[in-house]
């Protein structure tokens, strides 16, 4: 008997027609910035960082990273939204939205249309702080929303989590395992 999915999804480098970044708004903790890292490195996704508050040369940074420090040392940073957006077809948020309303904001994409939209081009994934995620102001400047398929009373993860998920999300084209309740 198989296993959740058939065949794991394969990184994201494999298929040299995605192209796909994370971009870090604002980042505190050196070991997030790490941990995002490996996971972008181990899906063969690019890194952008967006005004860091974290230095990627800490200690955890590094230690976090373990392996994907080529990564951090050769990230882009970034100090305005625009310079996000240049290049990329698509810039979408990654949010649960915590509360907020729907009103006004980008329309919801799905995993499976995030991953055509990156055979056609380069797509940028913007995750917010730590604790806030990004403001209601950034999501709007965004093409549209993505959200991780979570349980609707604790819909949030730590950073690195949440990168690692959307990237996995992404590579299986929009497959989530079924929930196991």
């Amino acid at each position: 008997m198989g296993g959740i999915l058939d065949e794991p999804p394969s990184p994201l480098e494999d298929d040299a027609a995605v192209s796909v970044d994370i971009l870090l708004a604002r980042t505190h903790s050196p070991g997030n910035l790490g941990s995002a890292a490996r996971a972008c490195k181990a899906f063969g996704a690019g890194l952008l960082l967006l005004d860091p508050r974290a230095d990627a040369a800490h200690e955890d940074a590094r230690a976090f990273a373990s392996g994907a420090e080529d990564l951090l040392d050769t990230a882009p940073r970034l100090s305005s939204w625009d310079e996000a957006e240049k290049g990329a077809s698509a810039l979408l948020a990654l949010s649960s939205l915590r509360g907020r309303t729907v009103r006004g904001l980008p329309p919801a994409w799905t995993w499976a249309s995030a991953r055509r939209a990156a055979l056609q081009g380069r797509v940028v994934i913007a995750l917010g702080l730590e604790r806030s995620g990004l403001t209601t102001g950034e999501v709007r400047r965004a093409a549209g929303r993505l959200a991780i398929p979570t349980r609707p009373g604790f819909p949030v993860l730590n950073l690195a989590q949440a990168v690692a998920s959307a990237l996995a999300l992404l590579a299986a084209g929009g497959a989530a395992p079924p929930s196991r309740r």
